[in-house]
């Protein structure tokens, strides 16, 4: 084990994720990661989403096996022999332990967000882990154990790739790994249970019940700390504001003879967009403002609480953020740190200004705290 921690005795959500997440020994670490989950959903712990938390060296923590080779480097096998069946349920488990090591690693990774974007990414570790128990136990009675046949470390390189942007992470890894797994279960499973082989078919179908849920998870639109330019040239928020009343279920087959005009558009559409660019239309760009107007929650504080004007008004970031977080308090938001909002002001373009031992900002102003009266007088 790669820390030396008491898993039952640890509270606090987000370092506990950690070091679960630098666990070696996997069947430790699926465990653990179900236990403390059920210790969330209970009460028993605690969650400070706003700390910051070193980036340590050393992630993730795995086992010396699997050998970790290029994907080409792979050979597919017949699930008709037992030999093959037990390479899939390795290639399957190696995939669970590493989603659960991305689900670890959303939890303690990304600070600043809602309470319920730590307990969804915690539900996904505890599933995952169960099913990389089901799959390793399934894997001994053939035989054999997890680390016994090579792998590749595909997944835990999207960790690395997105390790600096939640919103690239969310898009890439729930709405992405997640639902290319929803589409290659049913197939795997038909072929499991084809070969006579009910009991890891079995196994498939509880992991592709909550591989939905954890594509879901990918679905609600995140909440936003910083609204800046980078967040605003990622994101298109495209309304699905038509409802059937009833779901065709011959939908497909009725589409079947339009398939080489559907390609065509396609195509066309991809010429278009290769020669003028990706053209938002009306619709997105105002679903898109309305959710960034909503998101950024400095901007309404600014308008609601303060006056502004570039070197007439300055306050100093004391006065300032007393102000913000009565605020945010009062709409429900989370005040963050002094160095948060600093940020979140510069971002808003106010110059800030040190005078003495004082410092502030310029160009903006709190309003005095509006006096509350006894309703009675």
């Amino acid at each position: 084990m790669s820390e030396q921690l008491d898993y039952s005795a640890s509270t606090s959500v987000r370092p506990s994720a950690l070091a679960l997440l630098r666990e070696r020994d996997p069947a430790t670490k699926a465990s653990a990661a179900q236990r403390f989950y059920e210790r969330l959903l209970a009460g028993d712990t605690t969650l400070d989403t706003t700390a910051d938390i070193p980036d340590p060296l050393d992630l993730p923590g795995r086992p010396a096996a699997p050998e970790l080779v290029a994907p080409s480097s792979l050979k597919r096998r017949s699930m008709q022999s037992d030999a093959g069946r037990a390479v899939l349920l390795h290639a399957l488990a190696h995939i669970e332990f590493n989603a659960i090591n991305l689900a670890l690693d959303a939890v303690w990774r990304f600070p600043s967000m809602p309470e319920a974007f730590y307990r969804d990414w915690f539900k996904v570790a505890a599933e995952e882990a169960r099913h990389f128990s089901l799959l390793s136990a399934r894997l001994v009675e053939f035989g054999h154990r997890y680390g016994d046949f090579p792998a590749h470390d595909g997944l835990w390189e999207m960790a690395e790739l997105t390790r600096g942007d939640v919103l690239a992470r969310m898009a890439l890894v729930p709405r992405t790994l997640e639902a290319r797994g929803l589409d290659a279960s049913p197939p795997i499973r038909r072929r499991l249970a084809q070969a006579g082989d009910h009991a890891s078919a079995g196994i498939l179908d509880v992991i592709l019940r909550d591989e939905i849920g954890h594509v879901l998870i990918g679905n609600h639109k995140p909440t936003l700390r910083n609204v800046d330019d980078a967040a605003r040239r990622r994101f298109n928020i495209v309304p699905f504001i038509h409802k059937p009343p009833t779901p065709d279920r011959d939908l497909e087959t009725k589409l079947r003879s339009e398939w080489p005009g559907i390609l065509r558009w396609m195509i066309e559409g991809c010429l278009i967009w290769q020669r003028f660019g990706l053209v938002r239309p009306q619709v997105v760009l105002d679903a898109t403002n309305e959710y960034f107007t909503e998101q950024d929650s400095i901007r309404q504080w600014i308008e609601e609480r303060c006056d502004t004007g570039k070197g007439t008004l300055s306050d100093t970031s004391t006065n300032l953020f007393r102000s913000w977080t009565t605020w945010a308090t009062a709409n429900g938001e989370k005040p963050g740190t002094t160095k948060w909002f600093a940020q979140a002001l510069a971002r808003q373009e106010f110059k800030s200004f040190r005078k003495n031992k004082a410092r502030g900002f310029i160009g903006i102003e709190a309003k005095p705290e509006p006096v509350r009266t006894h309703w009675a007088d």
